[in-house]
């Protein structure tokens, strides 16, 4: 789309508008375009806007700007949805005169959830991927996790990762939502195929290498170049340093 067209489309026309939200409430209230949050004027905009607002409004401004620019979404957020969740976390309930363990917690008590990957636990907070209030999207993970996971009895450790709540078929019903996951499976599975083909041209050249290597080892072999020695052991890089005098 040309800049120029910017101009002519509200933010309450996109697709990542959330209404009923802080940012949602700014953006209606002043009538702003996507011109406004991707121009030279967001900066202004930012600066004045109320603090509570803008962390919804820079995860508003990274979809628009990913949407109408081409811009990549930031890298660190496509790695995470590769993590597993971790669902160590754990509440204990007043029922009944004691203290139950509420096993369906999977939220730090500041609103986060852990991800892992290796030995390596991180946190993080639903709304650095949807410009919303956690109570828009902390309910729909918490059923998630109930859902796919507890009730599945899959345990407190499991091979469930964060893409999985993504592409979780009740998020799809999640009209204002929905479109935010979507973009992020969009970009986690084209992350993911880059890898692939990455991974299948360094096997294909790794063949190709010890083919060569082989082929090698048999011309040196005839013509009685080989040192003494195992073949297994032979250092072939050495061998061609030595013949060309390096």
């Amino acid at each position: 789309m040309e800049k120029h067209d910017f101009n002519d489309i509200l933010v309450t026309d996109t697709k990542y508008y959330i209404p009923n939200t802080l940012c949602g409430n700014y953006v209606d209230r002043k009538h702003l375009t996507v011109e406004d949050l991707i121009g030279p004027n967001y900066e202004k905009i930012y600066k004045y806007s109320k603090a509570y607002t803008r962390k919804q409004l820079e995860v508003l401004v990274t979809m628009l700007r990913h949407e109408y620019l081409g811009e990549k979404l930031p890298d660190n957020k496509i790695k995470q949805l590769d993590y597993y969740l971790s669902f160590e976390q754990r509440e204990y309930i007043y029922k009944y005169n004691f203290y139950k363990e509420n096993s369906y917690n999977v939220f730090t008590s500041w609103g986060a959830i852990a991800i892992y990957k290796d030995s390596k636990k991180d946190y993080l907070h639903l709304t650095d991927y949807f410009s919303c209030l956690s109570n828009n999207i902390n309910p729909l993970f918490k059923m998630f996790c109930k859902e796919e996971v507890f009730d599945k009895n899959l345990g407190v450790v499991s091979n469930v990762k964060l893409i999985d709540f993504f592409k979780w078929d009740k998020l799809k019903e999640e009209k204002y939502l929905y479109p935010y996951a979507k973009a992020y499976i969009d970009a986690y599975n084209l992350n993911v195929e880059d890898i692939t083909n990455i991974e299948k041209k360094y096997i294909s050249l790794i063949e190709q290498l010890e083919d060569t290597k082989n082929t090698l080892i048999k011309l040196y072999k005839n013509r009685g170049l080989l040192p003494e020695g195992n073949e297994e052991d032979l250092d072939i890089k050495e061998i061609i340093k030595k013949r060309k005098g390096i």
